[in-house]
């Protein structure tokens, strides 16, 4: 893969390019299908704060893919999840999309179809590490990386490309390079022209815009309708006895809905409900996380009646 660092979008967007910017764009194409692909995602969502670190566990232990599982499975930052789903969609990838924070171009570029060869990144602000890997797993051919101003890690006379997933190499400016050097990387076909300090030239694509969606967190989280069914069940019953209970009497539910103590304990880590120890003994709740599977399941089912 070769790997150019510049400060200007090209005048024309190659046949076979993406371009991910972080001003203008389509709504993100973010579908991870390789099998490093729910690491690069998560480690993205931590990078960026989408996500607490916290809940980095969990989202790798239920190979989320996109952004909408990331918001079914994380217990605690859901809501903002939410939102960024607005930015995102799991179709098809434009050639022209927003990146809503830096370090979303890592997955976006796992996401794209093999077809791709180039891709045009925003890389302001991005951890190039993840930015890089990403290119290399994709079977890119080529990766611009492009700058607004120059970056505070890139002295007057250095420049930093990435040349394969293991190595970072660190070099002077093309005019400076030792003659060991310039061999080493004489495959990569670098010149003076790789990176390039000129006038910043901007690029105008389309607006970005908030396609507002409600997400049925609980379908995406365990897949089965029928499963989701029974949870539901659960729920409404735990709502309808003031949003909690003791924790003996729930498992006992269970049963009764044909659920299984991994299920509970499931619901428990993506945030549905909460347990919470008392003098008397464990007590679970309702979470809004809950409260708001329940809200969209009826809006679900009132949309399905009057159809």
């Amino acid at each position: 893969m070769h790997i150019v660092l510049t400060f200007t979008w090209p005048q024309s967007i190659r046949e076979n390019s993406v371009c991910l910017s972080q001003h203008w764009g389509e709504p993100l194409y973010l579908c991870v299908k390789e099998d490093i692909g729910p690491l690069l995602l998560v480690s993205a969502l931590v990078a960026d704060g989408w996500i607490e670190k916290s809940e980095e566990n969990v989202l790798l232990k239920a190979e989320t893919r996109n952004v909408p599982e990331a918001a079914a499975y994380a217990p605690r930052s859901w809501k903002r999840l939410l939102y960024l789903s607005w930015m995102c969609q799991e179709t098809a990838p434009g050639r022209e999309m927003f990146i809503p924070s830096p370090n979303l171009a890592a997955p976006a570029i796992l996401s794209l179809p093999s077809r791709v060869s180039t891709v045009y990144v925003e890389a302001e602000g991005a951890d190039l590490r993840l930015v890089t890997v990403a290119g290399e797993l994709a079977g890119l051919n080529e990766l611009f990386l492009i700058f607004r101003d120059k970056p505070q890690w890139l002295g007057a006379d250095n420049i930093m490309l990435s040349s394969r997933l293991s190595s970072l190499s660190y070099f002077k400016s093309a005019n400076l390079l030792t003659k060991d050097i310039r061999r080493e990387l004489s495959p990569l076909a670098v010149s003076s022209s790789t990176i390039r300090f000129e006038t910043f030239r901007t690029h105008k694509g389309p607006r970005p815009v908030l396609r507002r969606r409600k997400l049925n967190l609980l379908r995406l989280a365990f897949k089965s309708q029928k499963k989701v069914s029974k949870i539901l069940g659960l729920l409404e019953e735990l709502k309808e006895s003031g949003g909690a209970a003791e924790e003996r009497a729930l498992i006992d539910w269970l049963s009764s809905v044909s659920l299984q103590l991994k299920d509970y304990l499931e619901l428990v880590e993506y945030g549905y409900l909460e347990r919470r120890p008392t003098p008397g003994g464990m007590i679970v709740s309702l979470t809004e996380k809950g409260l708001f599977a329940l809200v969209v399941s009826d809006e679900k089912e009132k949309g399905d009646a009057g159809q």
